[in-house]
């Protein structure tokens, strides 16, 4: 007897600022369900082949290509032969790609499940109104108790979808990581650390892109060319920063 098929729909992209975290997470779930279900997936974008979590779920998935000049037909032509039981949209369709997936689902009548951030217990009853077609959400992120809870019928929270590495807390740890996708969220990092004791010891992950943005609170800034975006081993402090070093 076949398994009933649910179709996830992502993106990744790296350029022109990265944006990988709806594709991880829905790929982090994929494990649970394959046992259950037959997993299929469009994504809007490259397919990171070499990221370990999808390599190791890639040969049990069926992957569907999307055609970038017409994504609406695609997408229809996608539900129509998967024909799921759900849809799982790894993110609130705002707009663009997954906002064109979501009406195409509530077209035909298919069952929806959003993930998103959530970051305080009265988004729910927002994202809930916002976009009544999709019947559940699983809003990911850390409530005051740190704990998964129901928060109404249709949302449920759950701590980040990440495992601790192994032996974490055998080591000290004494360093911050900023993770400066866009120039905003870079900026925000930066400004949480005028609050932090002087001597603080910091990790910048940034494009290049945004390097200038980081000398005028950050130095001692150094480049790692393992990386496709850069690395900083930045000191905070007050007064200006020379260039890194080319």
């Amino acid at each position: 007897m076949s398994r009933p098929p649910i179709l996830f729909f992502t993106y990744y992209r790296v350029t022109p600022v990265g944006q990988m975290g709806v594709f991880k997470r829905c790929i982090r779930l994929m494990p649970r369900l394959l046992d259950e279900f037959d997993v299929h997936l469009v994504n809007f974008g490259p397919l990171p082949e070499r990221e370990a979590a999808f390599a190791s779920v890639r040969d049990r998935i069926v992957v569907h290509d999307v055609a970038d000049d017409d994504v609406g037909a695609s997408v229809d032509a996608v539900l129509r032969r998967v024909d799921p039981c759900a849809v799982i949209l790894g993110e609130a369709p705002v707009r663009g790609s997954m906002r064109v997936a979501h009406r195409a689902a509530r077209g035909l009548g298919i069952w929806q499940v959003g993930l998103e951030n959530t970051y305080h217990r009265r988004f729910a009853p927002y994202i809930a109104r916002e976009w009544p077609a999709v019947d559940r959400w699983l809003l990911i992120g850390l409530l005051e108790n740190g704990l998964p809870e129901r928060l109404s019928m249709q949302c449920r929270a759950v701590p980040p979808l990440v495992r601790f590495p192994e032996h974490f807390g055998a080591v000290a740890r004494d360093r911050i990581t900023v993770i400066g996708y866009d120039s905003e969220s870079l900026l925000t990092g930066l400004a949480l650390l005028e609050l932090l004791p002087g001597g603080q010891q910091v990790d910048v992950f940034v494009s290049p892109e945004w390097r200038p943005l980081i000398g005028t609170t950050l130095c001692r800034t150094r480049s790692s060319p393992s990386r496709s975006g850069s690395r900083s081993s930045p000191r905070r402090t007050r007064s200006a920063c020379p260039p890194p070093p080319r």
